[in-house]
Parts: C-alpha cells; structure tokens; sequence
C-alpha cells in the first residue's frame, strides 16, 4: 500500500508531506488552492499551488495520481453496453405494457407503477452517462424503481378479482419479474461505482465503504440461492428467470480468478482509477493485520462464487433443454 500514488486532490496534509519536498506550509498552500481555486490536474497547477520549481515537481510526478474529485471514470465497456441494453428494453417494455386509453383508478395506478420504473431506467442512462461525482441519478434511480415495484406489490397482493382486470393481472407478475431482473443488474453492475462516489461526496468513511463492501459481496451469495429456488419450484413460463441465471452465473465465475487472488467483487467492478481512490482510502487507516484478513475471506468466497456459479448455470441449462 505505500507504493501506491498519492491522489494529490484527496491527500491530508500529513500524506501530501510524504511527497519530495512538501513540507506543512506547501501541504497548506496546496490544501488552501484546492478548497478555494479547483482542483490540481497538471503539473503547472502544482507549481502553481506548492511553489515547487518545474524540475521537482518532473521528479515527483511518479508519485501523484491527478485524479479529480470533480468528475470521476466511467464504468467499463462491457458494464456500458449491459446496462444501456437492459434499461432500453426496460423502457420499452414498459411503455408497450401502458394502457393509457383506460382510466379507471386501478389502470391509473398500474400506469404510474410502469411511469415510475420507465424514469428509473431514465435516470440509469443518465447515471450511467454523466459520470458525476455526486450519484444524484443513481440515488433517483434506486428511489423511483422502489416506488414502482411498491405499487405493483400492491396490485399483486390485493386479490386480482377486486382490484386488476384479468387481463392485467396475467401480465403483471411477468412484468414485474422482468423489470427487477433487468434493474438488478444496473444495480449489481453498478452499485459499486455510485457508493464509491457518495462517499467522496459526503466525506468517506472507511468503516462505512468495508461494510458496504461485505454486504455488496456476500448478496452474489444469497442471490444465487433465492434464484436457484426459483427455477426450481417457481419457474414461469416466461424466459426471464433463466436470462438472468445466465448472466448471474457467468457474473460469479467471471469475477472469481479475481477474487482468487485477493481483489473483492466490489473492487472488480470498479474503473482503474476508481480502484486506485479506493485502496488510496483504505491505506489511511486499516491496519496490514485487517488487509490480510480481508484477503483471506475474498480468497474463501472466491472459492464459494465458483460453485454458485457453476450450480446456477447447471440448473439452468437443465431448464432451457426441458424448455
């Protein structure tokens, strides 16, 4: 951890003292040009904001990350196209499903639920494309999708026969599946990277990013399990269950060489300079004796991802042939 670069627009000024020649009054006068001027992305605005000459700042540069708080990587090519793809056929889907001609209050309700999950996958794109430090369309995303999905549960529980017409209520537990796997997968893609950026935002908190990444880690565990017991006790006729068991299991083992050798979920699923701002957290305050434990249980539950992985693609194959 002591080799890695110091991200000159995040360092404390006990760690922009471990850069050649910044001794506390040129950490200040770095620290006093980032909060009142913007933030440093060359290496003139580190001249500029240190008072180190041209040669000493070429012979630090090795040492500094650039990396801006103001606007962060994207995700990667593959997570892009995943998730451009499931929030387009997530819109679509949706408006096809809308019946705007009728107006009682049950199809009212129903078309709003639908409204509701079609700006999420909006607010997906937006996420998505924007690249914010501040996950202002990530948060409205989780918050429009949880809304929608609380009114449809609404129209599933109350009986059918009262409240949905028949033939709304055969097409709203198809719909429903379809529009949660497809957001969980932005979510799981994604989840990562909008949590990241929210701690930046609200000031990070290292204790606060471990759980998050536990948590972000062991989900790929029970997940597998609810959707293994879904193919085979509650498998409808329709092909959502088992598109999505084919990218979850792909996603598992895919990801588990990774974790074989230490590096978390939640940290492969980060860009390159989003991984460097994580470690860059992590090496403030956590202790070897901690990082090592860490690495053992990612290795243990590496091991695990394989034989969910395997599991859920076998039972799934098994699906799709007696399909």
């Amino acid at each position: 951890m002591t080799d890695l670069p110091i991200l000159i627009n995040l360092a404390t000024r006990e760690e922009l003292q471990k850069i050649k020649g910044i001794g506390p009054k040129r950490a200040e006068q770095i620290i006093k040009y980032r909060e009142e001027i913007s933030d440093i992305s060359t290496s003139t605005e580190l001249i500029k904001a240190s008072g180190l000459t041209s040669a000493q700042v070429e012979g630090i540069s090795k040492t500094v990350d650039w990396s801006s708080t103001k606007k962060m990587a994207g995700y990667d090519a593959g997570t892009v196209i995943v998730t451009l793809l499931s929030s387009i056929v997530t819109i679509i889907t949706g408006i096809s499903q809308g019946k705007l001609s009728e107006a009682n209050s049950t199809q009212i309700l129903y078309n709003f639920g639908i409204l509701l999950v079609i700006f999420s996958s909006v607010s997906n794109l937006i996420e998505l494309l924007s690249k914010r430090v501040i996950p202002l369309w990530g948060i409205l995303a989780m918050l429009l999708l949880a809304s929608g999905l609380f009114i449809f549960s609404i129209l599933l529980i109350v009986p059918s026969t009262y409240l949905v017409p028949a033939d709304n209520a055969a097409s709203i537990p198809g719909l429903l599946t379809l529009l949660i796997f497809l957001n969980l997968i932005f979510y799981l893609n994604n989840g990562p990277s909008i949590y990241l950026r929210y701690q930046v935002w609200r000031g990070v908190n290292n204790q606060k990013l471990m759980i998050a990444e536990r948590i972000y880690q062991y989900a790929y565990i029970f997940l597998p399990l609810i959707l293994v017991y879904i193919l085979v006790f509650l498998d409808s006729l329709f092909w959502f269950e088992e598109l999505f068991a084919l990218w979850l299991g792909s996603t598992l083992i895919l990801s588990s060489p990774a974790m074989l050798s230490g590096v978390s979920h939640f940290r492969f699923n980060l860009s390159e300079s989003e991984k460097k701002l994580y470690l860059f957290f992590l090496s403030r305050d956590s202790s070897s004796e901690i990082r090592s434990e860490g690495r053992l249980r990612i290795t243990a539950l590496g091991k695990v991802y394989i034989i969910m992985g395997s599991l859920v693609l076998t039972i799934t194959a098994v699906q799709i042939i007696i399909l």
